[in-house]
Order: C-alpha cells, then sequence, then structure tokens
C-alpha cells in the first residue's frame, strides 16, 4: 500500500524515546459501523465570485485539522481577456503529505494544519495566477511557458502553457487530516508528543459543498487527482464526487496513490490504517452493513473497496460498456514510500512502533515486494475492469510524476516496443475518450533515480 512516506520511520529512529505511539487499545477492532454520507453540510454564506484569474482561499469553520483548527480550500477560475472562464472544465486536486500511523509521521512529515497561512507560504506565493490582477493588466500575462531552469514547479496547478490544466477551473483540498482524506475519528488520540484527530472524511465533505457553491455543478469534465495521499483520497472518495457531478463525465487520476491488493499488503497494516483512522465508518454502505457480516470488518478491505468503486462507478468489466468514469493510476513499480511501508509492515508491522532502517538485503526485497503488487494490481484486478488502467514506470523508485515537476515534458520509452510515449498524451488520451487509451509499461526515463536513499527522500518531503 502506497501511502507516501506513510511512517518517516528514519527520521525517528534517534529520537523514538519520548514519542508516543497510540495504544492498542485506542485502535477501534469492533464491528465495522460504516455511516451512510450525510446530505453535504452547510458551508456558511459561500457565494460564487466573478470570474478571476488568481487563487482565492476560503476558510471552512467546520473542518478539523489534526490539532483541531479549522482548514479550508483554494479555488481558481482562469479568464481570458474577455473576462470569461477559459475553460468549461474542473479539476479537484487532493493534497498528499503522509499516513499517519505512528509517532514518525505525525512529528515529521504530515502538517497536523494547513490554514490561509500555511496556503500562501507552501504554494501560492509560487504559484502564477496567485497575485491579484493590477487595473488594466494583461490576464494572458500569468499564463506564460516556463524554461525547466524555472520553478519552483507544482504539476497540474500550473499555469505553464504546456500544462493542459492551465485554463481548468481548479480546486485546491489541503490534507492536515493524515488519513488519506478519509478518517473519520473525531476522539483525540495520544500519537507522537501530542494527540490527533483523524477527519479526512468529514473534512472532504465539507470541501465539497463548498466548492459547489464556488464554482457550481454545470462542468462539462470534471478531474478528481491527487498526489500521494491524496491520490489514494480520490480513489476513497470518488463516489462523492461522481455523484455530484455525475459519473458519465468525472474521471479520477491519481497520481502515486496506488491501493495494493490484500494478498500483498500486511494484513497487520490495513487493520490498522481502517481501525487507527476509523475508516470503517467512512466505507459505502453495502448489504450487511453495519454489523458483524459486514465486509469491511475483513482484513482484506482494499480490494473490496477497489472492486467496488469500479463495479459502481466505472464502465463495469471488461466488454460490458455503460455509462460510467474512466480511472487512471500513474505509478512507478518500485515507488520509495510503498517500499518504505512495506518494509514497515512486515514482520507483523513491529517496525511500525520501532522504527529501524532496512538493510540492503531488506531494502531490495521490499522493492521486490512493491514490484510484484504493482503487477498483480495491472494484471489481476485493473484489467479486469472496461476503462481502469495504468501508466506504469518499471525499475525507479520515483515517487510521483505529476506534481512537483513539469510533467507535461516527460517521455518514456515503452517496454518491447522502444516507442517514445508522453505521458500528457496518455493523460490526453483519457480525458478525450480515445479508444485507444490503454495500460503502458516503460523504461525509467534517465533523469528518474533508479534507487534512492529513503532516508533522504523522507527528509525531502518533509520540508
Amino acid at each position: 500500500m502506497s501511502l507516501r512516506s506513510l511512517l518517516a520511520f528514519a527520521l525517528v529512529t534517534a529520537a523514538a524515546c519520548g514519542l508516543k505511539d497510540p495504544d492498542p487499545a485506542q485502535i477501534y477492532a469492533g464491528p465495522a459501523q460504516p455511516e451512510p454520507d450525510p446530505p453535504l453540510p452547510a458551508v456558511g454564506p459561500l457565494t460564487p465570485s466573478s470570474p478571476i484569474a488568481g487563487w482565492r482561499w476560503v476558510d471552512l469553520p467546520g473542518t478539523v485539522c489534526r490539532d483541531g483548527s479549522s482548514t479550508g480550500i483554494a479555488y481558481q477560475v482562469p479568464v481570458g481577456p474577455d473576462g470569461r472562464p477559459r475553460s468549461d472544465k474542473l479539476m479537484i486536486f487532493l493534497q498528499g503529505g503522509g499516513a499517519c500511523l505512528n509517532a514518525g509521521c505525525v512529528e515529521q512529515l504530515n502538517r497536523s494544519r494547513f490554514d490561509q497561512d500555511a496556503w500562501k507560504q507552501k504554494l501560492c506565493t509560487h504559484l502564477d495566477g496567485c497575485a491579484p490582477d493590477a487595473p488594466g493588466a494583461d490576464p494572458d500575462a500569468r499564463w506564460r511557458t516556463r524554461t525547466l531552469a524555472d520553478g519552483p514547479w507544482f504539476g497540474v496547478l500550473d499555469g505553464d502553457r504546456g500544462n493542459p490544466f492551465a485554463d481548468w477551473t481548479k480546486v485546491f483540498i489541503p490534507y492536515c487530516s493524515g488519513d488519506w482524506h478519509a478518517g473519520l475519528a473525531p476522539d483525540p488520540i495520544a500519537i507522537g508528543l501530542g494527540t490527533s484527530r483523524f477527519l479526512g472524511s468529514r473534512n472532504l465533505q465539507h470541501s465539497l459543498a463548498a466548492l459547489v457553491a464556488l464554482v457550481g455543478t454545470d462542468h462539462a469534465k470534471v478531474l478528481v487527482t491527487g498526489n500521494s495521499a491524496g491520490g489514494i483520497g480520490a480513489f476513497l472518495n470518488f463516489h462523492r464526487f461522481a455523484d455530484v457531478f455525475g459519473a458519465e463525465r468525472t474521471y479520477l487520476l491519481s497520481d502515486a496513490g496506488p491501493l495494493y491488493p490484500d494478498e500483498h499488503v500486511a494484513s497487520c497494516g490495513a487493520a490498522r490504517v481502517k481501525n487507527l483512522w476509523r475508516m470503517d465508518r467512512s466505507f459505502p454502505v453495502l448489504p450487511g452493513c453495519p454489523g458483524e457480516d459486514c465486509p469491511w470488518n475483513a482484513d482484506d478491505w482494499i480490494s473490496l473497496r477497489l472492486r467496488t468503486l469500479f463495479e459502481e462507478y466505472g464502465r463495469g468489466r471488461a466488454g460490458a460498456r455503460r455509462a460510467g468514469s474512466r480511472m487512471g493510476l500513474v505509478v512507478s513499480d518500485r515507488d520509495s514510500y510503498a517500499t518504505v511501508s512495506f518494509f514497515a509492515f512486515a514482520d507483523g508491522c513491529r517496525r511500525l512502533v520501532r522504527p529501524a532502517l532496512p538493510s540492503a538485503t531488506q531494502r531490495a526485497a521490499a522493492e521486490q515486494a512493491v514490484a510484484d503488487a504493482t503487477t498483480s494490481l495491472v494484471d489481476e484486478l485493473y484489467d479486469q475492469y472496461e476503462d481502469v488502467k495504468a501508466f506504469v514506470v518499471h525499475d525507479t523508485s520515483q515517487h510521483q510524476w505529476m506534481y512537483a515537476r513539469p510533467w507535461w515534458t516527460e517521455r518514456f520509452v515503452e517496454r518491447g516496443t522502444g516507442e517514445s510515449v508522453a505521458l500528457l498524451d496518455w493523460v490526453g488520451a483519457m480525458l478525450d475518450e480515445d479508444p485507444r487509451w490503454g495500460h503502458v509499461h516503460l523504461e525509467a526515463p534517465p533523469a528518474a533515480p533508479i534507487t534512492v536513499d529513503v532516508v533522504e527522500a523522507v527528509r525531502h518531503d518533509a520540508r
């Protein structure tokens, strides 16, 4: 399971003393109790603004970060010289940033709060389109082509002319819950040096209500996407977006957010994810739920969740066409953060509580386990469905491809044929309903790391 630097275990090895991990008694282990999604909550007097060139931040008092503070969302409606929106399409981006199952993530990786100041510091001051327009300014001036030396880059959020989403209306959903945007655990849990609440599912509902109020539902296409933990959150919450916007025009694209088949994931890890964050309450209600017969009670809930999503909101099993969504995954088959997770989940998840650095042999074994899980995900699960496809880059530990980099410039070599493949073209084929869109298996480009020191990877991402 790719938990975008889920653990940050390498950062706390020397400082583990004094950091508290959850008492097992605080981790719910009873029968699953899924709750039907309530109606979208009231979010206050939010009204659509006139089309704007810059990004705007909106506070949402009903949301709850890990430290108990509230967060919000940011949105942008790019306009042209005529003052009208440049596009009739909408992109919803879920931010990533760790999965907090132990003290390491809580103390070193995931933000415990994300307010307007954090938005300005982490993203807005660097994004094209965040400064307000001066009177009489040329709206086209902020959308420009940059050189590769420019930066920092923000991938799908960028205003660079090469980014196909530069003109789209965009909504940014921040991540301060540490639970893949999917937890429903309102009571503070002692973890790390303090306590955490895991209410990403509730926050997502407030964000969805706010974006509907701010940008409406009348869009020709809606793309739900995210990086890492945000990519997983896009999978877990996709049904909510499809219900609001319509599955036939809502697409899913996860960057480095795979959920691997259960046979490849240690049951202790899957259970900890579900029970610590009380994700058993945020799953869709199925026959037999709640109660001991609820299928979410099994440790193999991951494959069940994916199959439920694909069969309810996708195009059905291969050969059975019907109205539904296209769903894509961009992933490296030796992803560094998935490797960290697989290593920590080994031996009954003991390394979640007692962090340790892997030996070369252990790292190689974890990387191979990730590669095998990726193959199984694509060949044995995704391939059963008509329009669920994967863009797989082999033999690289590069974590993500579409965020924090000018991904529209990336070209790869397809395994077997030697043909050049552009990520931009693959994403475009997905959104354009090109019948030739399908799985691709690619060689790592020369610039991508073949191996990576997981310690440095975690440290870099926590900055």
